[in-house]
């Protein structure tokens, strides 16, 4: 402790140059240190069951889709009658049903019910039909996308594309029954292999793409402080611990 500068400081032992920029209190120091410590003895006996982990994802999504879309606008849910239609414009519009994967995933189908169609910050996912997702702007729908890309690019074969931000794709593929993040470009997953199956970058359901593609922007654009990174991870159901790493 510093009575020149009133923080905590953890030094290296030997230059003892600080690395962290301190601590205001001892709570930060403590919460840091030692969950460092505990995390790295006890953190693989403490991981989530598959049931737990699903839980978890899904209030998540509930809290970006909320924060980042819905409060801002007409809850718009889809119906399964809305779901189905959209399904067949798709499989129409792109002339041939393998080249897609039909019917609409059921996770899918359960986001559209919520929320038919999403755009946020560069980030969205497509709807049934056209719908208004800000002042003059309207969503795009699943058919249309999908007979511009199926079309042109046969890689994307038995894929359905759900969605777009800026120069990636995001897509559910009947092969694997997963859904994957590709560069928009080359249509390689983003680690730049082409081993969908194999890759970081692909997600057991709808609810993990979707938090995959929001969740880092809203953290960056909104918890700048430590009462909303507090609010944030405690609506999600995980330990916020002052001092750690972002």
């Amino acid at each position: 402790y510093s009575s020149e500068s009133e923080k905590y400081f953890v030094l290296d032992e030997l230059t003892l140059i600080d690395e962290d920029g301190g601590y205001d209190d001892f709570a930060e120091l403590f919460n840091c240190e030692v969950g460092d410590l505990y995390e790295s003895c006890y953190g693989d006996n403490e991981e989530l069951t598959d049931e737990e982990a699903s839980v978890l994802e899904e209030r998540r999504m509930q809290y970006l889709l909320e924060k980042t879309f819905l409060r801002d606008h007409e809850r718009r849910g889809a119906t399964d009658e809305m779901i189905e239609a959209a399904d067949r414009e798709t499989a129409e519009k792109v002339r041939a049903a393998e080249r897609y994967a039909s019917p609409i995933p059921e996770d899918y189908a359960d986001f559209l019910r919520q929320s038919n169609g999403y755009d946020w910050n560069g980030a969205c996912f497509y709807s049934t039909e056209p719908v208004p997702t800000a002042p003059g702007c309207m969503s795009w729908p699943l058919a249309e996308r999908n007979a511009h890309y199926l079309r042109a690019r046969p890689e994307l074969n038995g894929c359905l594309v759900v969605g777009e931000c800026q120069d990636d794709l995001y897509v559910y593929s009947s092969k694997t029954g997963l859904y994957h993040a590709l560069d928009g470009f080359t249509l390689l997953t983003l680690e730049g292999g082409c081993d969908m199956e194999d890759d970081e970058y692909a997600f057991d359901s709808f609810t993990e793409l979707f938090n995959y593609a929001i969740e880092d922007m809203y953290y960056l654009c909104y918890c700048n402080t430590p009462e909303k990174k507090k609010e944030y991870c405690e609506a999600i159901g995980v330990e916020y611990v002052p001092g750690e790493e972002d």
